[in-house]
């Protein structure tokens, strides 16, 4: 631990003036910051805050730097609570994180672990990031799944003339989609979709195998949409429940780092803050894990401590 609050209180950034008091702590939570919130000091900011209210404050020396610390411990209902508020299916989010978490050195599977680790998350995972599409059940573009075979074997003897040029297959392709398109809209009248798309000029007007074959890639057309239909509805709903859990908080931990300045003794700057939560993998025969996370961008560290609103969770 104390390897990785060295790394990140090691560099200085914002230094803010704030009011006396006794003692680096009491400098601390006095301290405002002008350009963030000028009407709160960092000791009301945790004060307030329903999240990061009740932590514990310390004062002490790390390799020559004075150091004032600010840590919250989270009960496992609190976090569960945070990531419930922050996606309305939480087990399908943590999949997702976890699993694109294993490659940061801050989780502590490595080897054969971690690769057993990924196929067990890896589905969950690529189940939460995409959405389902009606194309993943029926694609349009796919004429040959509902063209009549009569049509199909006829296509490059089809012939549309208009002002003496020839159509090309594809346009042939595209106006027998458009015209199966219209006939639905016109709640199936075949005469006004069929003058509609010039189907007049071509050479197979009139030809009573042609008229059925259009007849029958509309039926087909329409019950293949239909399949799709339910099968899309059906994955959606899927999608919208939310999965057994794949973890269990055991506990969690948030800190704040700040820095006093050396050089003026009345400022500070933001070390940064540093998250630790330790889980068992429920679908990895309960494997202890520890997830911890460190952040060292100055202006990222106020966002979290005085906009909660805009704050990221990084808990899993």
């Amino acid at each position: 631990m104390k390897k990785a609050i060295w790394a990140v209180i090691v560099i200085g950034f914002l230094a803010v003036s704030c009011g006396g008091g006794g003692g680096n702590i009491k400098k601390v939570q006095n301290g405002v910051f002008p350009d963030v919130d000028s009407t709160i000091t960092v000791g009301q900011a945790f004060a307030n805050d329903a999240t990061l209210k009740g932590g514990e404050w310390k004062a002490y020396t790390h390799e020559g730097r004075e150091i004032v610390s600010y840590t919250v411990q989270f009960t496992p209902s609190q976090i569960n609570a945070q990531r419930k508020a922050n996606n309305d299916r939480p087990n399908y989010a943590v999949a997702k994180r976890i699993y694109e978490l294993s490659n940061y050195n801050g989780f502590s599977l490595q080897g054969e672990e971690l690769k057993k680790f990924r196929t067990v998350f890896e589905p969950a995972y690529k189940e939460v990031t995409r959405t389902p599409q009606m194309s993943d059940f029926f694609d349009k573009d796919e004429y040959s799944t509902y063209f009549d075979p009569w049509i199909m074997e006829r296509l490059d003897s089809f012939m549309f003339v208009k002002e003496k040029e020839p159509i090309s297959r594809n346009e042939i392709i595209l106006r027998v989609k458009n015209f199966i398109d219209l006939y639905n809209v016109t709640k199936g009248d075949f005469n006004d979709a069929y003058t509609f798309y010039y189907l007049h000029l071509m050479n197979y007007h009139g030809v009573p195998e042609f008229e059925t074959a259009l007849k029958n890639s509309v039926t087909n057309y329409n019950e293949k949409e239909r399949i799709a239909k339910e099968k899309f509805e059906a994955a959606k709903k899927a999608r919208e429940k939310d999965i057994d859990p794949l973890i269990t908080v055991n506990r969690g931990s948030i800190a704040f780092f700040f820095v006093m300045d050396q050089a003026n003794k009345d400022a500070f700057n933001i070390g940064g803050m540093y998250l630790t939560e330790d889980l068992e993998l429920d679908c990895f025969d309960n494997k202890q894990v520890t997830w911890e996370f460190e952040n060292t961008d100055p202006n990222l560290v106020l966002r979290y401590i005085y906009k909660p609103d805009s704050r990221a969770n990084y808990f899993l």
